[in-house]
């Protein structure tokens, strides 16, 4: 599936003089771009990830226990025989322990970089929707505009026919309130605009100014068969890569809780005066070894097994849970698929009409130019005109937007 491409916004002939300025345009991908870089839900997503690493680091220590030191001194009571002991101790796990460390905390890292893509994912369509409408929002303030222009200059020449006597003054009256309808279109549709372009801000954090062109792309390439979407979808979408992320590192405590179930080995050197034996120093120095017993486990009196029992149902809810998101992630890539394969087919027929009328329009305009009718006709032509063409770019609009939907159901975002 390819990216969407942009082309320029619409051409038409009659434009108003205020819209043949060239404000700067602002495409999709640089407004990504800004929210990528500066959005404080993406960089606290990425804060999340560095703590993970963080934190790995600390799991892959060889050595997690720092050597014990310990010093003790015995006197017999009213004596003058005493022992005085100084020594250290060090654990040593005796199951390979620290790879299963190693392990979790991988696991983690990539746990917290799924989670972090599912995020940027989610900002993304939420940022690439709230463009896309702004954009097209814009785009029909437009046509709007030019239609309102064209009825003013249909109203004007009424009223000049009427002065001459050759038309009725309920035409001119009909005329003012088509005219009138337009401008108050027209208004609603600068409302519209504003009001989309603030929630674009709103949605990005950034503020776009007045001088700035939000660019409506072209039509998408066509999806793959519903099958394909769906093997797609399951390979891709954040919540299920999340869910396997979850299983791998609950199977990795699983195995680190089953190992500590054997207690660690400490040992040790020491080093005693003593003078308890024949009334006199005697310097001691020698080697210590102990095995604590594992009531540091969770369900020590049982061998361990309550914290292994509890990540053998913690597995198995994951792997429901997995199995439960794959079938709502089915249902939501063919929900989205059917959606816009129907939008695209009435859009099919809406270009059918259109390329009818434009065809219409053509003789419409070699008769005008031949005097064989006159401006009232021409300009009614061409309002019939401006009303397809708003009605393709508003399906145009619904089919981009259900394409953009799709792509979040398979997850293939494509994210510059």
């Amino acid at each position: 599936m390819q990216r969407l491409r942009f082309f320029p916004a619409f051409f038409f002939l009659f434009l108003p003089p205020i819209l043949h300025a060239q404000p700067t345009s602002l495409p999709l991908d640089s407004v990504w771009a800004y929210v990528r870089r500066s959005h404080p839900i993406i960089k606290a997503a990425r804060a999340e990830v560095s703590g993970a690493e963080a934190e790995k680091t600390g799991l892959s220590v060889r050595f997690p226990n720092l050597p014990e030191m310990d010093a003790s001194m015995m006197r017999v009571m009213g004596g003058r025989l005493y022992s005085l002991t100084i020594g250290g101790m060090h654990t040593l796990e005796l199951r390979n322990q620290v790879t299963s460390r190693r392990t979790i905390g991988e696991a983690k890292v990539a746990m917290a970089q799924q989670v972090a893509q599912g995020i940027i994912q989610k900002q993304y369509a939420e940022v690439r929707r709230s463009y896309l409408q702004a954009a097209f929002a814009q785009e029909k303030q437009i046509l709007l505009r030019i239609k309102a222009a064209e009825a003013k200059q249909l109203h004007d020449a009424l009223k000049e026919r009427f002065r001459m006597g050759q038309a009725a003054g309920f035409d001119v009256t009909m005329a003012a309130l088509d005219a009138n309808r337009a401008d108050i279109a027209v208004r609603q549709a600068e409302i519209q605009t504003e009001k989309a372009r603030r929630a674009l801000t709103l949605v990005a954090e950034m503020e776009l100014g007045p001088h700035l062109k939000l660019v409506v792309p072209a039509m998408p390439t066509a999806l793959p068969d519903d099958t394909q979407l769906v093997e797609i979808a399951w390979q891709t979408r954040a919540e299920l890569k999340q869910l396997t992320k979850e299983r791998d590192l609950t199977t990795g405590l699983r195995l680190l809780s089953y190992q500590n179930k054997t207690p660690n080995l400490q040992i040790g050197a020491f080093f005693a005066l003593d003078n308890t034996y024949l009334d006199r120093f005697t310097p001691v120095v020698g080697l210590r070894a102990a095995m604590p017993l594992p009531i540091r486990n969770a369900g020590w009196y049982n061998n361990g097994t309550a914290e292994i029992n509890r990540l053998d149902h913690e597995l198995e809810r994951i792997n429901f849970l997995y199995e439960a998101q794959k079938e709502k992630i089915r249902n939501e890539v063919l929900t989205a698929s059917t959606q816009y394969r129907l939008l695209v087919e009435t859009l099919q027929l809406a270009q059918v009409v259109e390329a009818s009328l434009a065809e219409s329009m053509a003789q419409t305009e070699a008769m005008y130019r031949e005097k064989r009718i006159d401006v009232i006709q021409y300009l009614a032509q061409r309002t019939r005109q401006h009303l397809v063409k708003i009605e393709h770019m508003e399906l145009m609009q619904q089919a981009i937007l259900a394409y953009a939907e799709a792509e979040l159901a398979t997850g293939l975002l494509p994210m510059p």
